[in-house]
């Protein structure tokens, strides 16, 4: 089942890239959110990926973005998938991808992720490693190793975050993002988002001038993160969900398709936490809470003094 299961997931890929070759004029249509946007390729190769997946298993759920969700909620095998990630990118010829992770039997077990324009697939199978190749050699394929450079430090780490569609997340992240200035973080944003999981694990052993320490996010959906957990888990890297105490993101959320996930990929434990902590204090209004408590301590203080001097 596994080798089957892969086998087609790489001729999906390849078709995936197909399409996107001879759909380069596209018609771009706005989405719900400030920013948000699809084309027609989105469309088309998400045509592709369903069609493609329900003749090999039909009896499976499919999650993606720009379709509602095919199959039974109770499937055991479930895709998810992200037809074009970053499609703001892919207008303009910046850093996009096609993602798909599957889950079986509540658990994460394959991840593949095309970065569209290097042509590089990266891919990984639950407990046998990651790998990478590309599709104008795709016999050629490299079994990728952890890269043991760790960074545990905010004032040390690159980290990689983007900005949110709705307001409040977006008010989120700048607060989070004012407070990782101040602690001095090297901060940047290019996207999209799987590509930038995916730097956390490959490191700086693979992309010397493109990796991250560290990347977060507010708000954003299982397609965005399913493929590219499966793929950093088996380099020694973890996404953990702000949403569930700093846990490990599970399969719960990834196949929730209006699940809206807050994260934070990284190969550090102290990283995640000291991440965590962030978004509780901005989340939480921690500061403004603690600001009034303090205002509150200090009336009540004056109130006890005056009550004494009576």
């Amino acid at each position: 089942m596994n080798n089957f299961v892969f086998d087609e997931l790489k001729k999906i890929i390849k078709e995936a890239d197909t399409v996107i070759r001879k759909n380069r004029r596209l018609k771009i249509n706005e989405k719900e959110g400030n920013g948000n946007i699809v084309t027609s390729a989105d469309i088309l190769v998400n045509e592709c990926i369903n069609s493609m997946l329900i003749e090999k298993f039909p009896n499976a759920q499919i999650i993606s973005e720009e379709k509602n969700t095919i199959g039974k909620e109770d499937a055991k095998l479930k895709f998810i998938v992200d037809p074009i990630d970053g499609t703001s990118n892919f207008i303009k010829n910046w850093p996009c991808s096609v993602s798909i992770g599957v889950v079986n039997d509540n658990e994460l077990v394959f991840g593949i992720i095309l970065d569209i324009q290097k042509r590089y697939v990266y891919y990984a199978i639950k407990g046998k490693g990651a790998y990478m190749y590309n599709l104008s050699n795709p016999n050629k394929v490299t079994r990728l190793s952890c890269d043991e450079n760790n960074v545990n430090e905010i004032n040390q780490a690159i980290i990689s975050y983007d900005f949110p569609y709705s307001q409040k997340a977006l008010d989120d992240t700048q607060g989070i993002v004012k407070k990782l200035r101040i602690a001095g973080a090297n901060l940047k944003t290019i996207g999209p988002i799987s590509l930038e999981i995916l730097k956390c694990g490959l490191g700086k052993k693979y992309r010397p001038n493109d990796y991250n320490d560290v990347c977060w996010h507010v708000e954003v959906r299982p397609w965005d993160v399913a493929a590219a957990t499966c793929i950093v888990r088996e380099l020694g890297c973890e996404v953990y969900s702000l949403k569930n105490n700093g846990n490990l993101i599970n399969c719960e959320e990834l196949t929730n398709k209006e699940a809206k996930i807050a994260f934070v990929a990284t190969k550090s434990e102290e990283m995640a936490t000291s991440m965590y902590n962030y978004y509780f204090h901005v989340i939480y209004d921690y500061d403004k809470l603690s600001l009034e408590a303090n205002i509150k301590a200090k009336i009540a203080r004056e109130m006890l003094r005056k009550d004494d001097e009576d």
